[in-house]
């Protein structure tokens, strides 16, 4: 079976395309985890805040 030198280009391509999709993915993946754990770190200071300037009065 001969493999011509066009077939390579293409799979090369196809191989780029497919991982940089998936390192596009797990860096959607950080960047949302980042975001939530913001958000969740966000909500337990201010959760916390308000209970002690509650407990307060």
């Amino acid at each position: 079976m001969k493999i011509e030198l066009k077939e390579i280009k293409i799979i090369e391509q196809q191989i780029k395309k497919d991982s940089e999709a998936r390192i596009g993915t797990i860096v959607q993946v950080i960047m949302q985890h980042k975001i939530d754990n913001q958000m969740f770190n966000r909500e337990q200071r201010t959760g916390s805040e308000c209970e002690s300037s509650y407990d307060k009065k």
